[in-house]
């Protein structure tokens, strides 16, 4: 709604709304992002679910609504596993969300696992899970994909 100067001026707030967004989730040690974290209970170190609360700033007002686009708009590169969801973010070459790549009807309670739940014992991705759930072309991409280990750090947006 309104004229040319007030859409601009709407995204202009939410790219700025995105960019504090990252510094949230990046800037770990930054004193402003732990003020934050801990006056809204931010469990954990993405914007998977941000908490609503009463009396909230304008400042979490704004990132809740853009955490949809923030979540949408990232990728991972996999480090250890265990941060990244393996079927709800980004994690491959194609930018594809495996949740919207499944054959089957995924249960649930697995949608939230971390990448690192679909390593094998032996340290190889754990075909023996995936193979009935996604198409071989995208099996094929996920082969493509360095195995995560604890050798590889933590995993990093990009």
């Amino acid at each position: 709604m309104g004229g040319p100067g007030l859409q601009f001026v709407e995204t202009t707030n939410k790219a700025f709304l995105l960019k504090v967004a990252w510094a949230l989730v990046m800037d770990l040690q930054a004193l402003w992002a732990k003020v934050v974290r801990a006056k809204y209970k931010m469990s954990s170190e993405d914007m998977e679910t941000l908490p609503k609360c009463r009396n909230s700033s304008n400042l979490w007002i704004g990132l809740n609504e853009v955490r949809d686009v923030f979540q949408h708009s990232i990728i991972w590169l996999i480090g250890n596993g265990k941060r990244a969801q393996f079927w709800e973010d980004v994690c491959l070459p194609s930018g594809r969300r495996l949740i919207k790549a499944t054959i089957c009807n995924l249960d649930v309670s697995l949608v939230n696992c971390r990448v690192e739940q679909y390593i094998s014992r032996d340290g190889n991705w754990d075909w023996q899970q995936l193979t009935g759930c996604l198409l071989a072309l995208v099996l094929l991409e996920i082969a493509s994909v360095p195995v995560p280990s604890m050798k590889k750090g933590k995993d990093m947006l990009l």
